[in-house]
């Protein structure tokens, strides 16, 4: 049917589509974001903040961060990315603080929902929660050893004077709307762009360049375009390529496991990764990290199939 349209017939479909996509995106960003910095400026304000932190602090030095980090670990945990980056922003942590939070954030965040996701296509909810929880640890406990003291990463909207509530929300406010707007931009041009690459095939493409190699993260060369769409979005847009699939015979779930023991480590490599290298963050230790945690599991995942075959069964593993 696309091959009866005009070339720019197709592109104006494709950026309405995207537009739409992108706008949802920007919005769910901008409500979360600023409603987790605004609770995070507040309690910091009241003073509550540093007394929780430091009931934390004795437990969060084993892996270099500060009590108040858990905080955002929480947020990233039980609400969404977004909600996560929002509670950081308006942290004042250490530079190395902040890209180890940041990591353990891209590991382990939407825990809920998506491994309720991950459940459909045949894996074990609670498996996939203690795996990505327990590689955001020992990621954290790595990067603790080997990153060097810094100094304080303080992005705009952590730059709060004291003084009233209403004067603290007043400085608070400009900042705010400054990162999430330019957050929510970014957002929307990555949708405007995934919808034109989908529109022209140009994803299924790289998948196709990209399928002999895939095999190095022990997944078969038919996950790749499954693993492109998760690498330039969201596990959410592979779930619904493994539910076809899946639904019509062409895969089993416990490929579709496997599939999910990569795509628990480091789906959103492009886009998640965006949000937080527009925050300053280093582009290596927000990407290596997963992917290699990524190969370790999926790989260890195999070998425990070939030991132990009866011991898996899809949606129980």
């Amino acid at each position: 049917m696309n091959n009866t349209r005009t070339v720019p017939d197709r592109i104006l479909s494709a950026l309405w589509r995207g537009a739409g996509l992108g706008l949802k995106s920007a919005i769910l960003l901008a409500v979360s974001m600023t409603a987790a910095s605004l609770a995070v400026a507040v309690l910091s304000w009241t003073g509550l903040l540093q007394k929780l932190g430091a009931l934390a602090d004795p437990v969060t030095a084993v892996i270099g961060l500060s009590g108040v980090s858990v905080v955002v670990l929480v947020t990233s945990a039980f609400l969404n990315l977004y909600a996560a980056i929002g509670a950081l922003v308006a942290l004042v942590l250490s530079q190395r603080e902040a890209a180890i939070v940041a990591v353990m954030c891209l590991i382990a965040h939407s825990l809920a929902y998506e491994s309720a996701l991950m459940r459909r296509t045949g894996s074990s909810a609670t498996k996939m929660i203690v795996l990505r929880i327990g590689w955001a640890l020992a990621a954290a406990f790595a990067m603790h050893r080997v990153l060097p003291a810094s100094a304080d990463w303080v992005p705009g909207a952590a730059r709060l004077s004291g003084g009233t509530l209403s004067e603290v929300i007043a400085a608070w406010a400009p900042e705010t709307a400054r990162l999430v707007g330019g957050l929510a931009i970014l957002l929307f041009i990555l949708a405007l762009a995934r919808s034109l690459l989908q529109e022209f095939g140009l994803i299924e493409r790289a998948a196709r360049v990209l399928s002999p190699f895939i095999w190095i993260f022990g997944l078969p060369s038919r996950d790749a375009y499954p693993w492109m769409v998760g690498f330039l979005s969201s596990y959410a847009s592979s779930s619904r390529i493994l539910s076809a699939r899946i639904k019509e015979g062409e895969m089993k779930k416990q490929e579709a496991d496997l599939f999910n023991h990569h795509a628990a480590m480091d789906h959103g490599l492009f886009e998640d990764t965006s949000l937080f290298l527009v925050l300053g963050f280093s582009l290596f230790w927000l990407i290596i990290p997963r992917l290699a945690i990524a190969l370790i599991v999926v790989w260890f995942e195999r070998i425990r199939r070939h030991r132990f075959r009866r011991s898996f069964k899809a949606g129980t593993a």
